[in-house]
């Protein structure tokens, strides 16, 4: 299998808490989630067909959040050149929740085959998430 590439435009989005209520639980996320999954789905090879729950798998990810407008023109330098690490919130491990979550039932079946990981979470003038599945 060759590896696939996706990049999906736009700021990189954090898995969020359900909410809930006396009689339901609200998703906030939905159509979100769902504009992620159509990115992948766009940029699937043809004739794709999803890999199977035994198919070991290395997911690596890069998350490049927007620069704040608030920083010096020395630090947006440094940021735009993607060498300056984002510590701030949302987690690293969020994201990468929000990420195998949208890709299950469409690139793999499950995320429980996923063995490795690989992720990175930085500035970036041009905010995007780029994601890599190899077959291990």
């Amino acid at each position: 299998m060759k590896p696939l590439f996706f990049v999906v435009p736009g700021k990189p989005s954090a898995k969020k808490r359900p909410r809930f209520s006396r009689h339901s639980v609200y998703n906030s996320q939905k159509s979100v989630e769902d504009r992620f999954r159509w990115e992948l789905k766009k940029q699937l090879p043809k004739g794709f067909a999803m890999l199977p729950r035994d198919t070991a798998l290395s997911v690596e990810c890069g998350f490049f959040l927007p620069i704040p407008k608030s920083v010096s023109k020395k630090q947006r330098s440094l940021m735009s050149d993607e060498k300056f690490w984002h510590t701030k919130k949302p987690d690293l491990d969020n994201h990468l929740k929000y990420v195998l979550d949208c890709m299950a039932a469409v690139v793999f079946c499950d995320d429980c085959s996923v063995v490795r990981i690989s992720t990175v979470k930085k500035y970036s003038d041009a905010p995007r998430t780029e994601i890599v599945v190899r077959k291990v």
